[in-house]
């Protein structure tokens, strides 16, 4: 929710909501930008098999 209060603490004075399409400008480590959309799609159930990623070679 955009509207929603956010908390900080001393260590921390701003915040940004981004949605997924926008946080290129913010993360810059390609593998945390993976990670993000890959966390995303698992908590908006845009996968429902077993992820490529996931896949073990043995």
């Amino acid at each position: 929710d955009a509207e929603q209060q956010i908390e900080l603490d001393d260590e921390h004075t701003e915040y940004k909501w981004v949605g997924i399409e926008g946080i290129e400008p913010y993360i810059p480590w390609p593998e945390q930008r993976r990670l993000m959309k890959l966390t995303y799609d698992i908590l908006t159930d845009q996968f429902l098999q077993i992820l490529p990623e996931w896949h073990i070679e043995i």
